[in-house]
């Protein structure tokens, strides 16, 4: 049992990493997609 709840354990915290990179390249990306914007409504 204790290996079974160390691989859930180890693939919760890889999830909990992956989703933390995930929302770190929407959120550049967001930023880029709106930075690209503003400068087309300034130009």
């Amino acid at each position: 049992m204790r290996n079974v709840q160390e691989e859930k354990y180890r693939g919760h915290t890889k999830v909990d990493y992956s989703s933390f990179l995930g929302w770190g390249i929407w959120f550049s990306v967001l930023v880029v997609l709106g930075d690209s914007t503003v400068l087309k409504r300034q130009q």
